[in-house]
């Protein structure tokens, strides 16, 4: 450890110590500070160079089913003669085969997009924005000329900046309250929006082990639990002596085509993509064609038994 500030206050003295074992480490004074400076501690500004991970990805590539055109979607389901088609395979397979031509469908008419982190909070308007680009220009230009001119230019800004700030912040939380009665889901945005941040580090360790995807973070902690359990073997439970009551549960579960139509239709206000990619937006909206599929498939096992007795 090796000591990098040498700057002495007012008095003379050295009383902010800075110690590192990394000799990039540089101290100056600083040109800006958020109270006033105080004679025996004047402010520092400490930079300390650091490689930034590149295992940590900002931006991934998601279908953007709100932009889907639904109307050529419903057209390519009614484009195929299904039951031809479905003549030819069992329930199991025909329900399969659907489902691909629906992963179809999005691929060839749902957009792909981009997200990317925004660089400024949501409730920055368009104007504080342009006041801090503004602001890191006229920083830029000082830290260059050292002028007082263009430090007053930059404290000017500054302070636009900070008014600014104040009135958009409580504009977009005074909004966001008066939106949960009409439009809870605003709400709910908002609130997710503060929540973004994944609790787990890109990048884990364990032993000897490091892996940086959500496969290799997931099986990891796998095997961290696994070693913590396996040793401990329950002693077995004799459950003759348990008062139970005998139950069993349904082997088959039965609907109907009215069911699917009701079904279908509560998916109005749903947003969220089901675990194989599917929007929920994509069922309501071309709910007619995936409503005559069940149909079709649905009189699979009825054609095979008429087929049968022939």
């Amino acid at each position: 450890m090796i000591p990098h500030n040498f700057f002495r206050n007012n008095h003379g003295s050295i009383l902010d110590l800075v110690f590192s074992n990394c000799n990039r480490i540089t101290v100056n004074l600083a040109t800006e500070y958020l109270v006033i400076p105080d004679p025996y501690h004047p402010p520092l500004h400490v930079v300390l160079p650091l490689q930034s991970d590149k295992s940590v990805v900002n931006t991934h590539t998601y279908k953007d089913f709100k932009a889907a055109n639904y109307t050529t979607i419903a057209q390519f389901i009614n484009s195929f003669n299904w039951e031809l088609t479905f003549s030819q395979y069992t329930i199991e397979d025909a329900a399969s085969v659907f489902n691909e031509a629906l992963l179809c469908a999005i691929d060839l008419f749902v957009p792909t997009k981009i997200f990317k982190l925004p660089k400024f909070p949501a409730w920055t308007s368009p104007s504080l924005k342009n006041l801090i680009m503004e602001k890191k220009r006229a920083h830029a230009l000082y830290k260059c000329s050292r002028s007082p001119c263009d430090y007053s230019a930059f404290s000017e800004l500054r302070a636009k900046c900070k008014r600014q700030s104040k009135i958009d912040y409580q504009s977009y939380i005074k909004n966001t309250e008066n939106s949960f009665s009409r439009n809870p889901s605003l709400f709910w945005k908002s609130i997710k929006n503060l929540n973004q941040k994944s609790t787990i580090p890109t990048t884990l360790f364990w032993n000897n082990d490091k892996v940086d995807t959500p496969l290799g973070s997931a099986n990891l902690f796998s095997k961290y639990f696994y070693s913590m359990y396996n040793n401990s073997i329950s002693p077995p439970v004799n459950i003759s002596n348990i008062n139970t009551i005998p139950y069993e549960l349904p082997s088959n579960c039965h609907f109907s085509l009215d069911d699917v139509q009701l079904a279908l239709n509560s998916l109005k206000s749903t947003k969220s993509n089901g675990p194989d990619g599917i929007s929920a937006r994509l069922l309501f909206n071309c709910q007619d064609p995936i409503y005559y599929m069940y149909e079709i498939i649905s009189d699979i096992p009825k054609k095979r038994r008429f087929y049968d007795l022939k």
